[in-house]
């Protein structure tokens, strides 16, 4: 709770960093420089690096933030935007987390996280479904819904090629943490989504994913399941075969908001993303993540 606190007395939504104006939707090569200029600037502390092209040729390129940016088998937190090409706001939510964590890895707090964890974070999943603002990929395949599950097998599964390279990166990635940005609705929502029984987690998801809502100002979170029934999804298969704690965001009620709307649903998107990734390195040092329900007036307050 102090070291959230700390955060939001310093927090402030800049406008442009590198190109990406957070008031409008980039499109691919806006995204690719911002990366590339974030890291020839940040080099001590970031690097970029593709996980593969997509269907029609597009590069998928993330960005790893950390104090030993180098180190292998680190353990990381993945977040990840765009599985759907007309959720953009998604991918700004991402860039806007890239753009704190650089300018800040110096304070105390951002510098526990990175100390502890390295983040990576892929901005666009879905480079060809984004290009033509499509929630599906150039195959007419649903990303999101093409992962395995443990009613379904690899074998039947990962028949996007997108699929197929973010399951080739997170199996070689010691992952403690996961954040599925989305937009369409609002909430905060965690495994299973293809079945109603409880994860053996249940009550650590429930106080992180209430503890991201509630700082965030809202009032969804809950199994994914029972909000509404999905196989194949992200979150899903990262908790089967990693015991990740992965959560999906949802941070705007319409899949692409007017652009005067972006800035309160990023900045909300900000803070939430913060507190869930401080769950989780208390999660990773053994503490207990108590439901702080008195968080929702702070973050309330500080999220507009």
């Amino acid at each position: 709770m102090f070291r959230v606190l700390i955060i939001l007395i310093v927090f402030h939504l800049q406008s442009a960093a590198y190109g990406i104006d957070f008031n409008t939707y980039p499109n691919l090569k806006t995204v690719e420089n911002y990366l590339a200029k974030t890291a020839e600037d940040y080099p001590e502390i970031t690097k970029v690096a593709s996980i593969g092209n997509s269907t029609l040729g597009q590069k998928i390129e993330y960005i790893t933030i950390s104090k030993d940016v180098n180190t292998p088998n680190k353990e990381a937190i993945f977040i990840s935007a765009s599985h759907h090409g007309n959720e953009k706001p998604s991918t700004l939510a991402a860039l806007r987390l890239v753009d704190y964590l650089t300018k800040n890895s110096e304070d105390g707090n951002i510098a526990a996280l990175l100390d502890r964890f390295t983040i990576h974070v892929l901005p666009i999943v879905n480079p060809d479904g984004y290009l033509e603002s499509n929630r599906l990929n150039a195959l007419h395949i649903d990303i999101n819904r093409d992962f395995s599950y443990p009613h379904r097998s690899d074998q039947d599964s990962f028949k996007s090629i997108e699929a197929a390279l973010v399951k080739n990166f997170v199996d070689a990635t010691n992952l403690k943490g996961a954040i599925a940005i989305h937009s369409g609705m609002t909430g905060v929502l965690w495994p299973w989504a293809y079945s109603e029984k409880p994860t053996k987690e249940l009550e650590t998801f429930f106080n992180i994913s209430q503890n991201a809502a509630k700082s965030m100002g809202l009032n969804l979170f809950k199994q994914s399941n029972l909000d509404y029934p999905t196989d194949g999804e992200l979150i899903d298969y990262l908790y089967m075969t990693q015991k990740t704690l992965a959560v999906t965001f949802e941070i705007s009620d319409t899949h692409m908001p007017h652009a005067n709307k972006l800035n309160p649903i990023l900045n909300r998107s900000l803070v939430g993303m913060l507190t869930y990734m401080f769950n989780i390195l208390d999660y990773s040092q053994n503490m207990p993540i108590s439901n702080n329900s008195n968080m929702s007036n702070i973050f309330t307050i500080n999220a507009h």
